[in-house]
């Protein structure tokens, strides 16, 4: 466990940077203000933003929402009195915590949004990383090539011209309930959170210190172009160099991506599991969200409460009089 922890803090160490940047500001424009009463809340408020990019690390947006809605309750905790009585101390953090709850479900959407944001580009995007294993070893965890099978990608037989299908699963957390929301669907997400894109590939270049294909995404409608490139390291191992182009990402997503270091932790993921070591990579564990663990927290309460109608024999809602 502590191994995934401390890759998660180095592999999302812009994210954390970014979640404590509001959080930091607030403090230094209201110092003056603190009182001993709120100095225990603003400790507890600069760590969430860390703490939420660890537990989630695959959502930056949201690590933002925590880290804003912090810094609104952080300022609002210096209006604490000094001398004020228990009781209403008690009161008073009861209501902050409360307020942070509505304002991080009101927030935590619109800022969901900035992926979409920003002119769209399908310049090239670049990582690497360092194995020990060697170069046919590392090419064969990495690449895609007739019959590869593992636990998230799925290559079929090449036909007579060379093109090959190509399946890839990624599993996300989901509302515990029968019906999820329109855009979980829309998505393509399955009510086991599973979702599989689908497109085939043609092997353009090979040899000992590339591989280079053609990946047509059925979803995007367009062609990608990856490239692995291997140094041999001697007893070192091997590096690898993983440069794609063609993928329509927006200014949004490409920010997403710098701050997640998403294309090294994609080589991670496989490295490690070619090398037999422990997962620790952020997109080899289900995609978490902290807004889908309040909901399914908060909905069977609701419920409980006979928010929703009752239903009948046959197992269909009455209509309400």
């Amino acid at each position: 466990m502590f191994d995934v922890i401390a890759y998660r803090v180095y592999r999302n160490r812009r994210t954390i940077v970014l979640g404590l940047i509001p959080a930091l500001a607030t403090l230094a424009a209201i110092a003056q203000y603190i009182t001993p009463p709120s100095t225990l809340l603003i400790a507890i408020g600069l760590g969430l933003p860390a703490i939420h990019a660890v537990r989630y690390p695959n959502n930056w947006s949201e690590t933002l929402t925590v880290s804003l809605v912090t810094s609104v309750c952080i300022a609002l905790a210096t209006t604490i009195p000094a001398d004020m009585a228990s009781g209403a101390l008690f009161m008073r953090i009861f209501w902050l915590i409360f307020l942070w709850f509505v304002l991080f479900f009101v927030m935590v959407s619109p800022l969901a949004m900035l992926a979409t944001l920003g002119p769209v580009s399908e310049r090239p995007v670049c990582a690497s990383a360092t194995s020990r294993l060697n170069r046919e070893a590392l090419r064969a965890a990495l690449t895609f090539y007739p019959g590869r099978s593992d636990y998230r990608i799925q290559c079929g037989e090449a036909d007579e011209e060379g093109r090959f299908q190509v399946t890839m699963r990624q599993e996300f957390d989901v509302l515990e309930c029968d019906e999820q929301p329109p855009e979980v669907r829309e998505a393509g997400i399955d009510e086991n959170g599973v979702l599989e894109t689908m497109g085939s590939a043609v092997i353009h270049s090979t040899g000992p210190d590339h591989h280079e294909i053609f990946f047509f995404d059925e979803s995007l409608e367009t062609v990608i172009v990856s490239r692995h490139s291997f140094i041999d390291l001697g007893p070192k191992g091997t590096r690898v160099i993983l440069e794609e182009a063609g993928t329509p990402l927006t200014l949004g997503m490409r920010v997403g991506m710098w701050l997640s270091d998403f294309l090294a932790d994609y080589l991670t993921d496989y490295i490690d599991q070619a090398e037999g070591r422990k997962i620790r990579a952020n997109r080899a564990f289900r995609h978490k969200q902290l807004v889908v663990d309040l909901a399914n927290i908060l909905l069977p309460i609701l419920n409980a409460q006979g928010l929703e109608p009752p239903k009948d024999d046959s197992g269909r809602f009455h209509d309400e009089k």
